[in-house]
Order: structure tokens, then C-alpha cells, then sequence
């Protein structure tokens, strides 16, 4: 069971950077999930595990309902094995979608069509939240002034749409799919020098566990520089995620660079840079390193393969 939740969450991650990695349509957006099996254990309608202690699948579904909401879609999950119908209906709700039976998944298409082609948008603004501690997540409520009328709409919101998560999942959707294609290190001419990853041998930490040091180096003129009391200011964040053989995705914390400098041409001569260390699975990685531009939001990558291992 408990490799079957790993498989889930891995799963998850990449559908989640299958939506952030697709252009954002106009009009109602919907995605269909066919599940074969889940390893997860039973739950009460508050999501709370029955029967001990663990992650439910429906909590590891949870950052796919969190990015579906964000990006404007609706899931329609259908249990094709019978096991999960809670679960199911649980995360098709959340998104304002419904459950599929597994009997209709026959004409299902013209089905989801039907059921797409009235919706309204609502558009929710959450910068008064973000000064609050406890206000990352927060329930929606929508009310009919005709009890004749039924709705379905999305759960909750998070506050501040999230943007490092959102950056968490370009990056992650580079790694795995390589795109989408917007500036990659490897590709701007002149951007090779500017974003570059130095790897030191990695030590082998235990059986199974690896220290891989490495050092990013950052040049100044991936950075857009805005007027500040010192001449010119230009702030970026720094992220490492590595892929292993067996599908393993490890994610580090982003690092923060800044760079102050007198004028934009000092700012494009200045250089940073900046010494992880990142535990990882002892097998051969892909790993990445990107550079996120939050004033053009920009992203700008490397992708190093890591083949030795300690």
C-alpha cells in the first residue's frame, strides 16, 4: 500500500504539471481522471483518516484540487475500480465537478460537454488575506437567491495564488517534460555563461541516501534591476529539483539572490552565487537548476545530468 501511495503522489505531480505546463484556454477549462485502483485508506466526510494515523489518497490528491482551482479547472474523476467512490466525489466537488460512474463513462464526452456549457465566473481578489498568519486556505460559499436552482461550485481558495508553488510546478513540469519553452538557459544566446551548475562528488550518506553538493552560478543580467535608493535593486529566487531513476522527485527550498547595483550595466557585470547541498536517492538524477525573475517572471534553466554515484 504503501509503494501504491508513493506511485499516487508521483502520479499527482505530474498532473499537476501537465495543467501548468498547458496554455490557459479561454472559457471553461475540465479535465477527466479514469483511477484504477486506490491505496489509500477510508476517510469521514471532514477528510480525517479511519482507523489510524496515514495519508489518506484523498490528502494526496490535494495538490492537484488545489491547482485545479487555481487554474480555473474542473475535474471529473471516475472510479473504475468501485474502491474510491468517496474519494472520487470528494475531489470532483472540490473543483466543482462530479463524480463519473463507471457505467457512463460510455458516452461520457458529450456528457462533460453538456454538463460545461453553462457555468458562470466569479472572480475572487485575495490580497486581504495575505497579511493573515492563518488565511492560506480559505472556504468558498455561494448561495442561490432561487431554491429552485441548483449550483456546484469550487470549495476553497488559497490566498496570494500561491506563487512560489506555482513557480515550484514550472519548474517541475520543465524537469519532467521539458517545456513549456519559454527562456532556457541552455537555448539564449549568451545565457550559458549566465546560468551555470558546478557539481561536486557526492558522498554516500547511508544504503540508500546520497549528499550531493553543488554550487549555481548566477550572472546579473538574468535579473531585471528596479529603481532603489542605492541606484538599482534586482531581487530572484533560485530553485534545485532532481528526478531519480525510479521517478523520485526531490524539491529544495528556493534560495533568494539579490543584487544591488549602481546602474543596469553593473547590474548585467555582476556575478552570484550561491552552495546547496541536496539529499538525494543514491541513483543516477536529472537535476535542474532555475533562476525565477519575479518582476518579468521570467524562468531561466539548466538541466545537468547526474550520472556517478557515491
Amino acid at each position: 500500500a504503501n509503494e501504491a501511495g508513493i506511485a499516487l503522489s508521483r502520479l499527482v505531480d505530474g498532473a499537476v504539471a501537465t495543467l501548468h505546463g498547458f496554455a490557459q484556454p479561454p472559457g471553461r477549462r475540465a479535465m477527466l481522471m479514469l483511477a484504477g485502483d486506490w491505496p489509500g485508506g477510508p476517510f469521514d466526510d471532514a477528510r480525517t483518516p479511519i482507523g489510524g494515523i496515514f495519508e489518506t489518497d484523498r490528502d494526496r490528491l490535494q495538490p492537484l484540487v488545489d491547482t485545479a482551482n487555481r487554474l480555473g479547472y474542473t475535474l471529473y474523476v471516475s472510479d473504475l475500480v468501485g474502491r474510491g467512490t468517496l474519494t472520487a466525489s470528494s475531489v470532483s466537488s472540490a473543483t466543482g465537478g462530479r463524480a463519473v460512474p463507471r457505467a457512463a463513462l460510455v458516452d461520457v464526452l458529450p456528457t462533460l460537454v453538456d454538463d460545461v456549457r453553462s457555468f458562470y465566473w466569479l472572480g475572487l481578489s485575495t490580497d486581504a488575506l495575505d497579511d493573515v498568519a492563518d488565511a492560506s486556505r480559505q472556504a468558498i460559499a455561494v448561495a442561490m437567491a432561487n431554491p429552485e436552482l441548483r449550483i456546484r461550485h469550487r470549495a476553497d481558495v488559497r490566498s496570494r495564488a500561491d506563487a512560489r508553488d506555482r513557480t515550484r510546478m514550472r519548474v517541475v513540469s520543465r524537469l519532467l517534460f521539458g517545456g513549456p519553452r519559454e527562456i532556457s538557459a541552455a537555448d539564449a544566446p549568451g545565457a550559458g555563461a549566465a546560468l551555470r551548475l558546478d557539481l561536486q562528488a557526492g558522498q554516500r550518506a547511508s544504503r540508500s541516501r546520497m549528499m550531493l553538493p553543488m554550487t549555481a552560478h548566477v550572472g546579473g543580467a538574468l535579473l531585471t534591476g528596479l529603481p532603489a535608493t542605492e541606484g538599482v535593486e534586482a531581487v530572484g529566487w533560485l530553485w534545485l529539483a532532481a528526478l531519480a531513476e525510479d521517478g523520485t522527485l526531490t524539491t529544495a527550498e528556493p534560495g533568494r539572490v539579490r543584487v544591488v547595483a549602481a546602474n543596469g550595466a553593473e547590474l548585467a557585470a555582476a556575478a552570484l552565487s550561491s552552495a546547496r547541498t541536496l539529499d538525494l536517492p543514491r541513483q543516477a538524477h536529472r537535476l535542474i537548476v532555475a533562476l525565477h525573475d519575479p518582476a518579468s517572471d521570467r524562468l531561466v534553466s539548466r538541466i545537468v545530468e547526474v550520472t556517478e554515484v557515491p
